[in-house]
């Protein structure tokens, strides 16, 4: 039932950022960032150029996600948590060599690029949005692991992963994971509005970076809290 609400939610979430990026990069950018002219007057590219495409790449990585989460909460419920680090400590550093080759691009260390413009952008380098490539593709490594792993320990069959459960089956996961679903979205809506404001008090971006900086520490922080 987790991973069927995972392909639903995941993907309906995946669509609306490929769909309509600028939309939702506006409900965190301020009107002097998301506007296209601002760039265009100085004959640079503007934030939108730059943050369009992350998204899009860094929302191919949202079922995958999901996924890796549900497997997480599997294995926490079994009171294994060795197996998580383990998958977290290879997708981390996957993820660790897939930046540099998806931002700067496979020709930088040598290796002849395939026919193609689209192969040849990729092989090239994707800049910022390379990171977010590399994300994706971490997180894509990450759930494959946990469903082999679930399936092998028979948790979970592919007949019926993407088979819709019944109603009944679906009512007691709603409502016990109801109150975290709010928790997490009244959480998301004050970051969302802090970056907002940070973003605000200084469009230079400054403010902004500090803000990100401030929040991994605050990630950290959760990751520890979890933990004890």
């Amino acid at each position: 039932e987790s991973l069927f609400l995972s392909n639903i939610l995941g993907g309906t979430f995946s669509l609306v950022l490929i769909a309509f990026p600028k939309a939702v990069l506006r409900m965190v950018l301020p009107p002097t960032l998301t506007d296209a002219a601002a760039g265009a007057a100085t004959g640079s590219m503007g934030v939108l150029d730059y943050a369009v495409p992350y998204l899009r790449w860094r929302s191919l990585g949202m079922i995958p996600a999901l996924f890796s989460a549900t497997g997480f909460a599997a294995y926490r419920g079994l009171l294994n948590t060795v197996t998580p680090l383990k998958v977290s400590l290879v997708t981390n550093l996957l993820n660790l060599v897939l930046d540099p080759l998806c931002i700067f691009g496979l020709g930088k260390i040598g290796i002849a690029a395939p026919g193609g413009s689209l192969l040849r952008k990729i092989w090239s380098g994707l800049g910022a949005s390379g990171a977010a490539a590399a994300t994706s593709i971490s997180e894509l490594t990450s759930s494959l692991i946990y469903l082999r792993l679930l399936i092998r320990r028979k948790l979970i069959q592919w007949s019926k992963l993407f088979k819709p459960p019944s109603i009944a089956s679906l009512l007691p996961l709603i409502q016990g994971g109801l109150a975290m679903l709010l928790r997490q979205a009244t959480l998301n809506v004050a970051f969302v509005s802090a970056a907002r404001r940070a973003q605000v008090l200084d469009p230079s971006g400054v403010s902004g970076a500090a803000y990100g900086i401030t929040m991994q520490i605050y990630s950290l922080g959760v990751v520890a809290h979890l933990g004890i």
